[in-house]
């Protein structure tokens, strides 16, 4: 008979060989072992494989594919996701490490709380912790309060069935993760999980962005897109009070900051990629 997990801990990996051994064996330490490893490699050059494979001809939890053409981050995530069993997905990148406890707490989590599709990480809660909250409710901490969706995906808990609806991770660069929690959350309840339950190796090799202006510029277009998108659980009323409060407070931030500070082509910048006019700048003023 064979075993079905009810996690799919997915790592993705791309020449990752000096760190990926210490990643497997933080999974392989978990206290909660009712999970497979699936580990996608993007055609890395480096001895990734040969160090995973050693783990797997020792644990048949493991499991190993490589990619015929290197595909990139999100879609790579897709790959791993494709090849899950498991109820649910909780990636752990391939420099990062889980702590023994971080299984049994996420998948707990969701078992406690079955509305919910996606589990995030959250710190500093004014609640016991897991708790669940509803769409609507996690648009309007977001939006009004502070940021609620900017976890990565080693923080996060996922369940495959909702993942597959909503067709995975959209294939953008740096952003592809929080463009996926506001899809996710805008339909389904989203639960709050205890927070210092990953770590992750700081190191030359990891995916960065230098470009912060491309960032603020995608950041602000994601969100300001999801609220005007018809799955939006706020109210209209809502609705119109967050496009006016994120959009004035990013002109404030970044247009105001900017030429305080004498920046003038990142003012530009931001307001041609954001396309915010003259007019808006004024009235921010107000």
């Amino acid at each position: 008979m064979q075993h079905q997990p009810l996690v799919s801990v997915l790592m993705t990996a791309y020449n990752r060989g000096a760190y990926i051994g210490s990643a497997i064996e933080s999974v392989l330490a978990n206290t909660y072992t009712n999970f497979e490893l699936i580990i996608v490699d993007d055609c890395s050059t480096d001895n990734t494989l040969e160090v995973a494979n050693q783990f797997a001809e020792k644990d048949t939890r493991i499991k190993i594919y490589k990619n015929d053409t290197n595909l990139g981050d999100y879609p790579n995530r897709n790959k791993a996701a494709s090849y899950a069993q498991g109820k649910y997905l909780k990636y752990c990148d391939s420099d990062e490490e889980l702590y023994p406890f971080c299984l049994e707490m996420m998948v707990g989590s969701m078992e406690e709380n079955p509305n919910g599709a996606l589990g995030l990480s959250h710190i500093h809660d004014v609640r016991r912790l897991p708790y669940m909250v509803s769409s609507e409710e996690a648009y309007k901490w977001h939006y009004f309060k502070k940021d609620f969706f900017h976890n990565a995906p080693t923080s996060t808990i996922i369940r495959r069935a909702e993942f597959e609806k909503e067709g995975g991770f959209n294939n953008i660069r740096h952003r592809g993760d929080y463009d996926l929690w506001l899809r996710l959350s805008a339909k389904y309840a989203v639960v709050r999980v205890p927070a210092f339950l990953t770590w992750n190796f700081d190191h030359d090799g990891q995916e960065k962005s230098k470009n912060y202006l491309y960032k603020k510029a995608l950041t602000h277009n994601i969100s300001i897109g999801a609220l005007k998108d018809s799955n939006c659980p706020l109210s209209n009323e809502d609705r119109q009070k967050a496009l006016h409060l994120w959009r004035r407070g990013f002109i404030r931030q970044n247009i105001f900051g900017g030429l305080l500070k004498l920046k003038f082509k990142e003012v530009l910048y931001l307001m041609k990629e954001c396309k915010i006019t003259l007019a808006e700048v004024i009235n921010a003023v107000k």
